[in-house]
């Protein structure tokens, strides 16, 4: 953790994640994120990357997405030699039956900010694409949290097929020993039990 930041536990608000959205924006780093929001570095981090949205490339600009594009000699794939006399990373049969494809991915997004939200080159870029949405992020961050307080989700019938084997430590124990407790002596209570009192109140009317 860092030293210089004196950390708020309180998770984040929606604010915090418009504010984080703008400074990705903006090119701004996840230690100068957290000195303005008194967090951890990695508590951005971990948000950052847990609620980025997925942005697929567009496939008819760039239908092939392999890393070995450009230098793919291939031919033939579709195994119809008569019909086809061209390269197959010119076909997008390739990606979908090449035993060789490997799908190309941007390097920048395997390290910090992981999101293309300040990229320079993101309005040319053909490969899949990453972007920070507070909205997004706070919405996911609303179910998620809503669901981890509900409870599990199981009927009657499934609760009575669960069997000792089922439950890892149930096996390990043995079954509780119960003491009996031995019958005190109660002939104090000998003509003093509510019985006895409903017999003395029939034989000793009160005076009207």
């Amino acid at each position: 953790m860092s030293k210089e930041i004196r950390v708020n536990q309180k998770h984040l608000t929606f604010d915090n994640r418009i504010f984080i959205e703008k400074s990705l924006d903006n090119g701004m780093s996840f230690k100068d994120i957290s000195k303005h929001l008194c967090k951890d570095p990695t508590t951005i981090s971990k948000e950052v990357k847990k609620h980025r949205q997925l942005k697929e490339r567009n496939t008819f600009v760039s239908f092939n997405n392999c890393l070995f594009r450009t230098t793919c000699i291939k031919r033939n794939i579709c195994q119809r030699p008569e019909l086809c006399k061209k390269y197959c990373k010119s076909c997008d049969y390739c990606n979908k039956r090449c035993s060789s494809f490997v799908s190309l991915k941007c390097i920048l997004l395997s390290h910090a900010p992981f999101v293309c939200n300040s990229c320079i080159k993101k309005s040319n870029c053909r490969v899949d694409k990453y972007y920070y949405k507070s909205i997004t992020a706070n919405r996911r961050y609303k179910s998620l949290l809503v669901s981890s307080r509900e409870g599990i989700n199981i009927t009657e019938k499934q609760i009575l097929s669960v069997r000792n084997l089922d439950l890892a430590r149930k096996v390990k124990y043995k079954p509780r020993k119960v003491k009996r407790q031995e019958l005190k002596e109660h002939s104090w209570c000998e003509g003093r039990t509510y019985a006895d009192s409903l017999v003395f109140l029939a034989e000793n009317p009160r005076p009207g």
